[in-house]
Protein backbone atom coordinates (compact mmCIF):
# COMPACT_ATOMS: atom_id res chain seq x y z
CA UNK A 1 0.00 0.00 0.00
CA UNK A 2 1.08 3.39 -1.11
CA UNK A 3 1.66 6.17 1.44
CA UNK A 4 -0.57 9.50 1.63
CA UNK A 5 3.16 11.46 1.21
CA UNK A 6 3.37 9.22 -2.21
CA UNK A 7 0.15 10.00 -3.95
CA UNK A 8 -0.43 13.41 -2.51
CA UNK A 9 3.13 14.15 -3.92
CA UNK A 10 0.88 13.61 -7.12
CA UNK A 11 -0.20 16.50 -9.43
CA UNK A 12 -3.61 15.25 -9.60
CA UNK A 13 -5.63 15.13 -6.35
CA UNK A 14 -6.10 11.69 -4.57
CA UNK A 15 -9.47 12.24 -2.96
CA UNK A 16 -12.36 14.00 -4.98
CA UNK A 17 -11.85 18.23 -4.77
CA UNK A 18 -15.67 18.48 -4.28
CA UNK A 19 -16.20 18.39 -0.41
CA UNK A 20 -17.95 15.55 1.14
CA UNK A 21 -22.42 16.07 1.38
CA UNK A 22 -21.62 16.33 5.20
CA UNK A 23 -19.62 19.87 4.75
CA UNK A 24 -22.33 21.08 2.25
CA UNK A 25 -25.21 20.88 4.39
CA UNK A 26 -23.18 21.67 7.72
CA UNK A 27 -22.52 25.13 5.67
CA UNK A 28 -26.07 25.58 4.36
CA UNK A 29 -27.69 24.91 8.18
CA UNK A 30 -25.17 27.66 9.75
CA UNK A 31 -25.97 31.26 9.90
CA UNK A 32 -23.73 33.62 9.52
CA UNK A 33 -23.84 35.00 13.07
CA UNK A 34 -23.08 31.13 14.14
CA UNK A 35 -19.94 30.63 11.86
CA UNK A 36 -17.04 29.40 14.39
CA UNK A 37 -14.18 27.57 14.63
CA UNK A 38 -14.12 24.42 12.76
CA UNK A 39 -10.38 22.13 13.14
CA UNK A 40 -9.99 19.10 10.71
CA UNK A 41 -7.84 16.29 11.91
CA UNK A 42 -6.68 14.26 9.07
CA UNK A 43 -7.23 16.87 6.24
CA UNK A 44 -5.39 15.57 3.18
CA UNK A 45 -5.40 17.34 0.81
CA UNK A 46 -7.52 19.79 2.36
CA UNK A 47 -10.96 19.87 0.18
CA UNK A 48 -13.58 19.93 3.28
CA UNK A 49 -11.65 22.53 5.37
CA UNK A 50 -11.09 24.71 2.57
CA UNK A 51 -14.66 24.51 1.52
CA UNK A 52 -15.47 25.71 5.42
CA UNK A 53 -12.76 28.41 4.78
CA UNK A 54 -14.68 29.53 1.91
CA UNK A 55 -17.84 30.16 3.67
CA UNK A 56 -16.42 32.03 6.58
CA UNK A 57 -15.72 29.78 9.16
CA UNK A 58 -12.75 30.13 11.13
CA UNK A 59 -10.61 27.27 10.41
CA UNK A 60 -7.37 24.57 11.00
CA UNK A 61 -6.74 21.67 8.97
CA UNK A 62 -4.08 19.07 10.57
CA UNK A 63 -2.22 16.05 8.75
CA UNK A 64 0.83 14.04 9.35
CA UNK A 65 1.43 14.04 5.28
CA UNK A 66 3.61 17.37 4.43
CA UNK A 67 2.83 16.40 0.56
CA UNK A 68 -1.05 16.71 1.51
CA UNK A 69 -1.35 19.82 3.97
CA UNK A 70 0.92 21.56 0.69
CA UNK A 71 -1.40 21.03 -2.08
CA UNK A 72 -4.38 22.19 0.44
CA UNK A 73 -2.66 25.33 0.95
CA UNK A 74 -2.18 26.10 -3.10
Amino acid sequence: MKSYDEVYSKDEFYWRREPNQLCKRAVELVTSENKGKIIELSCGEGKDIIHFARNGFDTVGVDVSQPGLQKAQK
